[in-house]
């Protein structure tokens, strides 16, 4: 009786599981992940280390303090509405099996190889157009901006995509088996790194480790350690060579002759960190005090990112508000544009769009929404550093390539279909043999 017990306990929890996984929270999803980083981050900037930090006003506590609320409401939206709008797929299998099967695919490696080839390809013509390689140049951050524009600047999303699906497709990342595609990302994050920037370079391994540790290929211990140091390591030196370049600035003096000189060196590696957060904070507080008091709402010029493209730029002037940082989070400019409104409307439709990806996810179960699903929460997390208006085409069309590639990686219903049934045929031609009922002259 205890034993019936026992399994009827065991078999509710696992009904539980799969069909009432929305009673338990999901850490990774947008609704929780973005609120719990914007907060860390707003504390983390009362920790006062540079001169250029001051106390904030009513107003910048209001527009922190909101910021997340806003977002809150529009991923409640976008949650409702993917429930609403994105039917469950009965005939989807587990990702583990798709991309076990796509990664011995010997013309899915040709594809990468292609990918890698003309993001390389992109670069280096940007590299001979400006005479010189942003990492390796005097000063990276003035050989960064001089990089040409036009249609060369979409090697660089092929790049991210190219290394972000190779990463995702080996089972196991340090197998033998995985070699091939340790190359890819090799090359493709080397090309990244050569280009000076550092959100290019970060987007690959976390959206490849956000989707396998969806697909439950979780890394041991260790190895996520490695790899977390690894990305910290790399980012840190980049940013200690940029600031090195320019010792002769007074910020620069202040922080590696102060700051930087009498810090444990322990804390060394992760000042890059706190300052790519906690300065960005500083500026939206200043942006928030500035407008509207000393300069009227701009009504979407700073905002509308791809328009810039084609009309003159107005960009918002954090670079004189709070030199020499010229970011403010998302935040920044939608404040700047119309305060609560054009915030409450902005943050809003960002909450929408990620947590609508999340929630088509989990319910369609492709691996195109997969992998945008977990870029779109790379994106929320990164809201603490950036506008996604104003990052141009480049988030769109990297999401439109995650699902296109999750279409080459995903037969569609129809051959899958075909494919099932033809499973079934044969284990019931295999039964019926071994049952005795197959008879030569039939």
């Amino acid at each position: 009786m205890a034993a019936i017990d026992i399994e009827r306990a065991a078999g509710n929890r696992v009904r539980w599981r799969s069909a009432g996984w929305r009673r338990t929270p999901d850490f990774f999803s947008p609704l929780v992940a973005f609120p719990v980083c914007w907060l860390f981050g707003v504390a983390l900037a009362q920790i006062h280390v540079l001169h250029v930090q001051q106390p904030w006003s009513g107003t910048a506590w209001l527009v922190m303090l909101w910021s997340p609320i806003a977002f809150l409401l529009g991923g409640i939206v976008g949650d409702n509405a993917a429930t609403l709008a994105v039917k469950v797929n009965p005939h989807r299998r587990p990702f583990t099996e798709t991309l076990d099967a796509c990664a011995q695919s010997r013309g899915l490696r040709l594809l990468l190889y292609g990918l890698v080839a003309v993001g390389l390809a992109g670069v280096t013509y940007q590299f001979a157009r400006a005479h010189d390689i942003p990492l390796l140049a005097p000063h990276i951050d003035m050989a960064r901006t001089t990089l040409p524009g036009g249609p060369t600047i979409v090697s660089l999303d092929v790049l991210v995509i190219a290394a972000t699906l190779a990463l995702v497709l080996p089972k196991r990342l340090l197998g033998r088996a995985a070699l091939p595609y340790l190359a890819v990302a090799a090359l493709a994050l080397g090309a990244l790194a050569l280009t000076g920037g550092r959100g290019d370079l970060v987007v690959p391994p976390a959206v490849a480790g956000l989707s396998r540790w969806r697909l439950g290929r979780r890394p041991a211990l260790w190895s996520l350690a490695a790899v977390i140091v690894f990305v910290l390591g790399a980012l840190s030196i980049i940013f200690y060579l940029r600031v090195g370049q320019e010792a002769h600035e007074a910020w620069a003096t202040e922080l590696l002759g102060h700051v930087v000189y009498h810090m444990p060196a322990p804390l060394v590696p992760l000042f890059p960190m706190w300052l790519a957060v906690v300065m960005n904070f500083n500026s939206l507080a200043r942006v928030a005090a500035y407008y509207p008091s000393h300069h009227a709402y701009g009504h979407g010029i700073y905002d509308a990112g791809a328009l810039h493209m084609f009309v003159h730029s107005t960009s918002l002037s954090t670079g004189q508000l709070t030199p020499p940082w010229t970011l403010s989070t998302f935040a920044g400019p939608l404040w700047a544009d119309g305060g609560f409104v054009a915030l409450t409307l902005g943050a809003g439709l960002i909450g929408a769009l990620t947590t609508f990806a999340w929630r088509a996810a989990r319910r369609n179960g492709s691996i195109g929404y997969l992998l945008v699903s977990c870029y779109m929460l790379f994106l929320a997390i990164f809201l603490l550093y950036q506008n996604l208006f104003t990052v141009y085409f480049d988030w769109i069309l990297v999401t439109a390539g995650f699902m296109a590639t999750g279409l080459v990686l995903e037969p569609s219903d129809a051959v899958r279909r075909r494919g099932e049934r033809l499973s079934r045929l044969v284990q019931h031609t295999t039964m019926s043999a071994r049952s005795g009922r197959w008879h030569d002259g039939d």
